[in-house]
Formats: structure tokens, sequence, C-alpha cells
């Protein structure tokens, strides 16, 4: 049996789909619902971002439409493409929060620094320098103009993290100054070119970022110290995903340049849930049902479910349980297979 895509004709088995069939091929086809881990295969068909064009008719899911001998199917068309953009943007309607921290954003060398001083709160100094040298290779915070301290959301309570100070103190930047080159800097700078940004945050969301951070902190086993370097650190508001690094939903709306304020809406700050070892941001669900699935098929007790109707459905726990009950045996599988940021272990 064959299929053709994109004008390729392709051999599949029964049973397969046509996502498979693709993937077989080498052709990729974005996913945000589909997940397959541990031969785990969750295949709600809700995103429809990997909308294909079936016999020049209509456009189907193709992670959930069975391949059939003789199909031809169109994937890397101008119309689909676009269906999956005005997919990935109505997903992104409802996602809110930053996806890198305006810091990074600002930072010419564009450098993780959340993760920096996150490891400075830990006092492992050691990890700052190794996130320098992953994220950005060259540093020369002696001579910046300081842009990131100027975007810093902690303006807006008191004052900026001392950013520049707390890295040119703790970290040797003149280590790495051999391995600048103009090229890795265009690298580094461009590494989070897209990305989500919060509209301009009030000063009640900012109290409940720190808050979160706090309790983050706390979560972590990180006390109060006297030293000031660490102090300075903890004054940061962590206002970036924890999840970035491992999101589907960055990936393909970079990929597509989807655009965040198509159909965005205003919505107040929720804050995230933090259960055991587990992170959850609602902001950033896009009720895929994936962690649910996972739950399921655990056969966790309690689980997760969608709690609500219409718009206001959401992810939660039946019978108000906490987060790390209904997800004993689940909570590393869960936020591994979630495609945005919005469930993560701390």
């Amino acid at each position: 049996m064959k299929i053709t895509i994109d004008n390729q004709l392709i051999p599949f088995t029964s049973g397969q789909t046509i996502l498979d069939a693709a993937r077989s091929a080498g052709i990729d086809i974005p996913v945000l619902c589909f997940r397959e881990r541990n031969n785990c295969r969750i295949t709600p068909a809700s995103c429809q971002v990997c909308l294909v064009k079936l016999d020049g008719k209509r456009f189907v899911p193709s992670c959930a439409t069975k391949a059939e001998d003789g199909m031809v199917v169109e994937s890397e068309t101008d119309e689909v493409k676009q269906l999956r953009k005005t997919a990935l943007e109505l997903l992104l309607s409802e996602h809110y929060g930053d996806c890198a921290a305006p810091c990074q954003l600002a930072c010419p060398a564009g450098l993780d620094i959340p993760k920096v001083l996150r490891a400075i709160q830990r006092n492992d100094f050691t990890e700052a320098l190794d996130v320098i040298k992953q994220s950005a290779l060259t540093v020369d915070c002696t001579n910046c103009r300081k842009p990131c301290e100027t975007v810093c959301r902690r303006n807006g309570l008191d004052s900026a993290v001392s950013i520049c100070r707390l890295i040119s103190e703790v970290i040797p930047c003149d280590v790495l100054s051999s391995q600048a080159t103009p090229q890795v800097i265009s690298q580094a700078a461009a590494k989070m070119k897209w990305s989500v940004k919060r509209n301009k945050p009030s000063k009640e969301m900012l109290q409940t970022l720190e808050n979160t951070a706090r309790q983050l902190r706390e979560a972590e086993g990180i006390t109060e110290t006297d030293s000031e370097i660490v102090q300075q650190a903890n004054r940061c508001l962590h206002c970036d995903c924890l999840g970035k690094d491992k999101c589907s939903l960055l990936h393909y709306c970079a990929l597509y340049n989807a655009s965040p304020r198509r159909f965005s809406q205003q919505s107040e700050t929720v804050p995230p849930i933090i259960s055991g070892k587990i992170v959850y941001e609602m902001e950033k669900c896009i009720r895929c049902g994936v962690c649910i699935a996972v739950a399921e098929k655990n056969g966790e007790e309690t689980g997760l479910s969608f709690i609500g109707r219409g718009y206001d459905v959401k992810v939660g726990v039946p019978f108000v349980r906490p987060l790390d009950a209904a997800l004993q045996n689940s909570a590393d599988e869960a936020a591994a297979m979630c495609p945005t940021g919005a469930m993560n272990l701390r």
C-alpha cells in the first residue's frame, strides 16, 4: 500500500496514520497534542496544527487520520501552512506569559539571565558560568549599557536587579572573551527572536510574580542569606518560562512566524500551582489533554480532567485534591510530554 505526500510516493502498513507515513519519509508535520513516548501514543487531535489537505478536497488532522492506499496528501502548500499558522495563533490567544524574560531579549549576547540568577541563588557559581558558556559564549557586562536592567520588570516595584554587577563580580567574563566572534554574538542574540510577551504588567501583576518567585525559592529550599550577591539574585522575579527549552509551541510558532497578538485577549495573571515537585502554569495551558491522558494511562486514582464549560474550561484535579496527589506516578512523564511550558518540574 502506498500514499502520495507532496508528490512523493510512500509505502505504509495497515493501521498507520498519514503522520506515520510522512515521518517514515522524513517529512516534518508539526504536532502539539500528538505525543509519543515509551510506547504510549496520545492523539486527541485537538490542536489542529498537523492539518494536511486530502485528495484536494478537505483538511484533516494527520495524526488521527488513517492512511489509505491511493491517498493524495498536500502538506507543504501555502494554503496548508496558512491554516497551521492560524491554528497556532488561535492557541496563542489564550497562552499568556513570557517565553523569555525581557532581560534576556534585551541582552546583546542573548544570555539566559534568569537561569544564571537561579544558579547564583543556589550558590552554584560553576553552573552559572556553564550557563553563560552554553547561552552566549561571550559576555562583557563591564562595558555594557545595561539594557537588561532598563527593561527589568523589577523597576515597576522598586528598582532593577543589578544584573551587570552580579555577573561581572561573580563570573570571570575575561575567561570567555577568547571565544567571542561576531557570528557567535549574532547567533546568541537571535536565539530568542520569537517570543510571547506579556502586556505591560500592573503593579498587582508584578507582586504576583514576586510572590511566585518566593514560593519557588522556598520549594527548592533556598533560604535567606547574608550574602549580598545571593540577596541581589533573589530579587529576580523570574518572569521567564521554565519550559521554554522544551516548548513545541514556541518552536512551531517561530517556524511559522505566528503572531501572538492576532487574536490576543487581556488576562489577569494567574499564580502557578506549586505542588510537590510540579509547577503548573494554567496561563500557558492550551487544553490539549495530553496530561489527562498520561494520568489515565498510568492508572492514577484521581488523575486530571477538564473542569468547566466553554471558554472557562481548564485542566484541573477533581474533588479539589492537590496536583502532586493526582500525578503520583505520572508527574515526570506529564511534564516531559506537555507541548508548552504549562507543566514543569522545579
